[in-house]
């Protein structure tokens, strides 16, 4: 009797399958696989959206970690990647400056010590509802802060680089 891991592919004839899980037949190979994925991925974009969002909600430590590790490992990518935000949208980093360098000054009180406006939770980040008006904030917890931002009133929904 053959192994099922040398078997042929189905499709290319390879022999570089992937091991079957409990109760699964692999017809293909490792390469074929992807391409099947990369396929359904592109034809099914929020499924596969909803999939990830569900993976790193339900991982949060993992991704915690993988992203604490990829920022160790490519500081200069997480520089550019910082200056192109800068650059790419100028008064909300200045906003944000501002906001920072007021709660160092002790003009602004510390996030962590304010409740939020809209729930009374607390709070986790400061609101701008005008980035030319940088000091007018709120105080949001998460929750209430995407509310924000993702209300059909807001002029930032439809926004590339919304934060």
């Amino acid at each position: 009797m053959t192994n099922s891991n040398n078997k042929p592919c189905r499709k290319c004839g390879s022999t570089e399958r992937y091991k079957p899980g409990p109760g699964r037949k692999l017809g293909t190979c490792k390469a074929c696989h992807k391409v099947r994925t990369n396929v359904w991925r592109q034809a099914n974009p929020e499924k596969n959206r909803a999939l990830g969002e569900a993976w790193r909600k339900a991982n949060l430590e993992k991704e915690r970690a993988r992203a604490k590790a990829w920022y160790k490992a490519n500081p200069e990518k997480k520089r550019a990647s910082i200056k192109a935000y800068e650059q790419n949208n100028p008064e909300k980093y200045a906003a944000h400056n501002a906001v920072y360098c007021a709660v160092r000054r002790g003009d602004l009180p510390r996030v962590s010590t304010c409740d939020c406006v809209d729930c009374g939770v607390p709070a986790v980040n400061y609101h701008h509802e005008d980035y030319n008006k940088p000091l007018e904030v709120e105080p949001l917890c998460k929750k209430c802060h995407a509310k924000r931002h993702n209300s059909p009133t807001n002029e930032l929904t439809n926004h590339p680089n919304q934060a």
